[in-house]
């Protein structure tokens, strides 16, 4: 991969001294993570200028040697690709930071790009009609938002001038409507599972429980821990969502739980302390994944069609359709963790459609 030489300009400003009166370079240098001061004396002075005109003239000649004196930066784009990742998980989840370095990086591998600069707007539209003749339009979409950003991220480095990505337009495409998953497809689920010789398999059957009946996400019940398991009295039980790691929506929720699932939760580990686990074991959200595809095996047929999604979101999209019998929109929202109507009213008109409530 070609090397992209760059010689980066010094980011900074002029500020005078409050006490001194004297004037200061703030300055980050090339290849420097922190802002570095330096004050501006003229020669034969120990103590920085108090006017502001010879202090822009010495600032300049300060930049001036300073660049002068140094060789250029040479950043490959696989240096660059990781420092986006890192800067990345500021904002993002470390496996979200991933993945976006992931896709662009495949995007780079596809358009045969060595350098920044060939980042064009038409070689992220050609990738992009590509790309959707294989996947769905929301991984489009995910796709070029992360091209994006990594575009503004070689903007604040100054090594792209625009961003090409903004200039790409998708199409709009309406939401696939969720899978509707009849309750006896559930029970043969969880009997499937029950007569498996899987070694683990009461863990999974309390897991497909809490999802059927709290709608709670899978990466939400691999994170459960005894503590969040609430006895509010009155023989009133719940489950705090996001007591130990942030939900997709950034805030936890208290979601019910009826009786017997929470005797059931109890009883599958009756000597767990408050900080342990649910579960005796925690494997990896696609783990479980695929062995429960193998569970679900000869059922109805509601995840045979394409963008459906995984038996996890269809057993979270039955307990919000059970849900919608009784809940208005705006308890349906928090209990299912949704931050937008829109998607809950979905869920509405699928229970309505169905034929689950009037």
């Amino acid at each position: 991969m070609v090397n992209a030489k760059k010689k980066l300009i010094p980011r900074g400003s002029l500020y005078k001294h409050t006490k001194t009166g004297g004037w200061y370079l703030r300055v980050r240098w090339p290849g420097d993570v922190e802002y570095s001061s330096v004050p501006l004396r003229p020669p034969g002075e120990d103590r920085a200028t108090k006017l502001k005109g010879i202090a822009v003239q010495l600032a300049k000649r300060v930049i001036e040697k300073k660049l002068g004196s140094e060789a250029p930066i040479e950043m490959e784009l696989v240096d660059l690709l990781e420092e986006f990742r890192r800067e990345n998980t500021l904002s993002a989840k470390p496996e979200q930071s991933q993945r976006s370095k992931t896709r662009v990086s495949r995007f780079l591998l596809a358009a045969n790009i060595e350098d920044p600069e060939k980042i064009t707007r038409r070689a992220i539209r050609s990738y992009l009609i590509d790309l959707g003749q294989t996947v769905a339009p929301k991984t489009v979409k995910e796709y070029k938002s992360a091209i994006s950003l990594f575009c503004e991220f070689l903007i604040e480095r100054e090594l792209l001038m625009f961003n090409p990505a903004r200039a790409v337009r998708l199409r709009k495409v309406p939401p696939l409507p969720p899978v509707l998953m009849p309750t006896k497809s559930v029970e043969a689920v969880l009997e499937g599972i029950a007569e498996s010789e899987y070694d683990f398999k009461y863990d999974m059957i309390i897991a497909v429980r809490i999802a059927a009946k709290c709608g709670l996400r899978l990466s939400e019940i691999l994170q459960l821990r005894r503590r969040a398991i609430l006895n509010q009295g009155e023989g009133n039980y719940a489950v705090l969502v996001g007591e130990k790691d942030p939900t997709k929506s950034g805030q936890w929720r208290i979601v019910p739980l009826s009786a017997d699932l929470h005797d059931a939760i109890l009883a599958n580990r009756p000597k767990a302390k408050p900080g342990d686990s649910i579960f005796h074991c925690i494997p990896k959200s696609g783990q479980w994944q695929r062995r429960l595809k193998l569970f679900s095996e000869g059922l109805e047929g509601f995840l045979t069609r394409k963008g459906t999604g995984s038996l996890w979101h269809a057993l979270r999209a039955y307990c919000a359709t059970q849900k919608a019998k009784t809940y208005p929109v705006y308890r349906l929202m928090y209990e299912m963790g949704w931050s937008d109507s829109k998607v809950a009213q979905r869920y509405v008109t699928l229970a309505q459609a169905a034929g689950v409530i009037g």
